[in-house]
């Protein structure tokens, strides 16, 4: 779990250094479990990655506690500086989530959870002249205006961070016009910093920009416990993961011949995509 939010931090400094600086991560371990939103459910883990971003990303701190540059013999005790016009600006999708991150978060304390310069807002909050890098918490459709409104406001020189966006209604706008727009104006600028979201019999991965998704099967055979059924270039959907299960389980033969019902399917795939 802890490697896991470091690979996270680890990855956007990678894309940062590619000069990107709009990034996506998904973190979603529920394997289709719907007791609690994914909102409740990453709030912790969300917290974490605040703190390792804020400290080790935009503030320079190594990740045992050292400060990048500093002497060795002041590294133990060294803590990175904080300008007074320095924030990072975490947004959750209404104030009430918003006050009870900074209940659990302790801010204000001495106990504080993250940062000093970590402020909290609410989607559809003004941003301030002091935010230098943007993460917006767990986005559903309800706030995709919102969070387009706040990207197109936000100068592209500052990092932003969508964490588990959410935000295309697949049975309201999904499949149409409004949907697909919103899909490039939005979602397809965003680069995978880290990707994870656990199946029933599996998950789909993605570590860092430069990988591809990967398709894992659990195994209790494999010392690691998963083997690698299957990686896509893009991210795969519900029915693609099922499908190369069905396949890597000699449940389905792949379709090696075109066939009028796979011409189909790509047709509406180019055209959803137009």
């Amino acid at each position: 779990y802890e490697d896991a939010i470091q690979q996270m931090a680890d990855y956007c400094a990678q894309v940062m250094g590619m000069g990107k600086t709009r990034m996506r991560i998904v973190y979603d371990t529920s394997e289709g479990d719907e007791t609690f939103t994914l909102l409740v459910a990453t709030m912790s883990a969300a917290q974490q990655f605040t703190d390792l971003f804020t400290r080790q990303v935009m503030l320079g701190q190594k990740a045992d506690g050292q400060v990048e540059g500093s002497d060795e013999e002041e590294a133990q005790d060294a803590q990175p500086e904080i300008a007074d016009d320095m924030k990072i600006a975490v947004y959750f999708p209404d104030t009430g989530t918003a006050a009870l991150a900074a209940r659990d978060w302790k801010l204000g304390t001495e106990e504080a959870l993250v940062p000093p310069c970590v402020r909290l807002a609410a989607i559809g909050d003004r941003t301030q002249p002091e935010d230098k890098a943007y993460i917006i918490v767990c986005p559903r459709s309800p706030e995709a205006v919102g969070v387009e409104k706040l990207m197109a406001e936000v100068d592209e020189s500052v990092p932003m961070v969508l964490w588990n966006p959410d935000l295309i209604n697949m049975d309201v706008t999904g499949y149409g016009v409004v949907g697909r727009g919103f899909r490039t104006r939005v979602l397809d600028v965003l680069t995978d910093s880290y990707y994870l979201r656990t199946l029933a019999w599996g998950a789909v991965a993605k570590q860092g920009p430069l990988r591809p998704f990967s398709l894992w099967q659990a195994d209790e055979s494999r010392e690691e416990g998963y083997r690698l059924i299957r990686t896509f270039d893009q991210e795969p959907s519900g029915m693609d993961c099922q499908d190369a299960f069905d396949i890597a389980n000699g449940l389905e033969e792949e379709k090696t011949t075109p066939g009028f019902v796979n011409f189909l399917g790509d047709l509406v795939s180019g055209l959803q995509k137009l």
